[in-house]
């Protein structure tokens, strides 16, 4: 009767669905397009604000510079103009001096061209008698009444000996525009005596706007604390008498000795940088102006050059950032696409799995049935022939019983079945099974076979000996299988915390490239090695996850026609110190077996 295969249900993959809301993958997929974006629109909010500090900074610095250039050209114009109006001084107090020794006897022009003292930018010297009426000057006059003029009412009215600058004036005796440096005449017994006059053209002031480059929109002006502008200079040209009292500059000039600002001209609706400084002896203040738009030029094209800059790094940005997120999009979909696969692929592993446990389980019974007739038959048969052919079918049913069974272990593994069960295991008698159970098959070979064991190693080790003695029969037998000549050795000794066993061939050794497949299921050595040992490539996959079961780890080192090296690391809680051994051959814990 032939046994039954009961084969697992039917199972059929399932194509892969979208990715919705609850999907992990599709959050994961949302969040990392969220932390791109979020790190994008992070850089730049960073670069714009970074551009707008240094744009800001720049601006400051620039403004900044050009009040601290002007501060220094007014300090500058003051000095000018304070030398100026002390020339003038000195040939008023020359000239007064004069007037009272030889009063009209003086003859101005002579005496002047005599004595040539007289700066040639002041164009007119004048004495105003007593009556307001010229009595001298250094130009053909007749007896002009300037008793109105402020300059002469200014000293007329109070006996304050002091240097007064008037507001431009249309002088009667000239016909030109002058601003009038005078002082008081007083006669020995104190009676007011008249005014000397220098009359100086506006332009000798404003002559510093020569001198400097202030840019197209640029002034200079000097300005009385009355509101009343003495001289300006501009590129429009000169200006003189423009009453400015209800400027905001002139609220500032009032208020401050020196200082800088910003504001729009009343005169020309020019928006400028002001640096103004007030000379306090002669109630005036000089201002030197540039044009912000001329001022800030320099940082505007600065600006744009950064701003350029920065634009092009955003585009720049947003176009990587583009091409990332589509990237990343796109690696996504392929993350759920090999998702789906996986799923596939573990489903149809599983079901391979349940095939195969089913088939090698279904397969046991007949199995056993045919090890025990073949047995029967090879011990109680009385043809030699009988025997032979029971012998041979023992032989066959043993090695596929080892088979099926290694294929139910790594499916009890698969699913998670197969548990491990710790005990104390002596150490000595488990590799002396080992070299016993072993040493028919090497000796059958021709090939050396022997064991080491360490004098250090513990009596005893914490492990599942059925496993254990399941994996190094595995790893041995490999080893004697492949092996044609020399020998296979075993070592046992502590290392690093546990217990390393070495099994040691000379045998037909393993190609580098060979080596990730080798623990493969169903891989053995390759199709490019032929051995007519060769097996189904299942024992060495079974030792690697048997031992990784017991807590360890199990690697090979191989090179093609020089043979291999397998190590196990079998971890130990505490390594007990080894007892005394008496001296002799024994201790050595060396079996060799021919």
């Amino acid at each position: 009767m032939v046994p039954s295969l009961t084969l697992p249900p039917a199972s059929h993959p399932v194509p892969p669905q979208p990715a919705t809301d609850g999907d992990p993958g599709a959050s994961a997929v949302a969040r990392r397009l969220s932390g791109w974006i979020a790190l994008a629109v992070c850089l730049l909010a960073g670069l714009w604000l970074a551009v707008v500090a240094l744009v800001e900074q720049d601006r400051q610095n620039t403004r900044r510079q050009a009040l601290q250039s002007l501060a220094n050209l007014s300090r500058a114009f003051a000095e000018h103009t304070t030398k100026s109006l002390e020339g003038a001084d000195q040939a008023v107090r020359f000239v007064r001096s004069e007037y009272l020794q030889h009063h009209a006897a003086l003859d101005l022009p002579a005496y002047l061209q005599s004595r040539s003292i007289i700066d040639d930018d002041y164009h007119l010297l004048t004495v105003i008698g007593p009556d307001g009426l010229v009595v001298a000057s250094t130009q053909p006059f007749t007896r002009v009444d300037l008793r109105e003029r402020e300059h002469f009412r200014v000293h007329a009215e109070g006996r304050e000996d002091r240097l007064y600058v008037s507001r431009p004036v249309l002088g009667k005796v000239s016909g030109k525009w002058s601003i009038q440096i005078t002082r008081r005449i007083d006669e020995p017994d104190g009676r007011f005596g008249g005014v000397v006059v220098v009359s100086m053209p506006p332009s000798y002031f404003s002559s510093f706007y020569r001198d400097v480059d202030l840019g197209p929109t640029g002034t200079t002006a000097l300005l009385g604390l009355d509101g009343v502008v003495r001289a300006r200079a501009s590129a429009e040209g000169e200006q003189q008498g423009m009453d400015v009292r209800d400027s905001r500059l002139f609220e500032v000039v009032r208020a401050s000795r020196h200082g800088t600002l910003e504001a729009v001209s009343r005169l020309d609706g020019v928006k400028r940088f002001y640096a103004f400084r007030r000379l306090e002896k002669h109630d005036l203040a000089v201002v030197v102006g540039v044009g912000v738009d001329d001022a800030m030029a320099e940082f505007r094209e600065r600006t744009q050059v950064l701003v350029a800059l920065a634009g092009a790094a955003s585009l720049l940005l947003t176009g990587l950032a583009f091409a990332l997120l589509r990237r990343v999009h796109r690696q996504d979909g392929l993350m759920r696409a090999l998702r789906a696969s996986e799923v596939q692929a573990q489903s149809a592993s599983r079901m391979k799995s349940r095939l195969l446990a089913s088939v090698s389980h279904e397969l046991r019974t007949p199995l056993n049935g045919i090890l025990g007739y073949a047995e029967l038959i090879r011990d109680t048969s009385q043809d030699p022939q009988s025997a032979e052919f029971g012998a041979i079918v023992h032989e066959s049913a043993r090695h596929l019983h080892t088979l099926v069974n290694q294929i139910l272990d790594l499916a009890k593994i698969e699913s998670g079945r197969l548990r491990a069960r710790v005990e104390p295991t002596p150490l000595r008698p488990l590799f002396e099974e080992v070299q016993r159970l072993h040493a028919v098959h090497a000796q059958a070979r021709g090939i050396a076979w022997s064991l080491q064991i360490d004098p250090a190693c513990p009596p005893t080790l914490p492990t599942d000996r059925t496993r254990l003695l399941q994996v190094l029969t595995n790893v041995v037998n490999n080893a004697i299988k492949f092996t044609d000549r020399g020998g296979v050795s075993v070592h046992v000794a502590p290392q690093a915390g546990g217990l390393g066993i070495t099994v040691r061939d000379s045998g037909i050794g393993i190609a580098e490239d060979r080596l990730p497949l080798l623990f493969a299921r169903f891989q053995g050595v390759g199709d490019d090695v032929i051995h007519a040992n060769q097996g189904a490539g299942l024992g060495l996959p079974l030792a690697k996850e048997l031992t990784e079961l017991l807590g360890g780890r199990l690697a090979v080192r191989s090179r093609l026609g020089q043979g291999t090296e397998v190590d196990i690391w079998l971890p130990l809680p505490a390594v007990a110190a080894p007892a005394a051994e008496p001296a002799g051959p024994a201790a050595s814990s060396n079996t060799d077996t021919p």
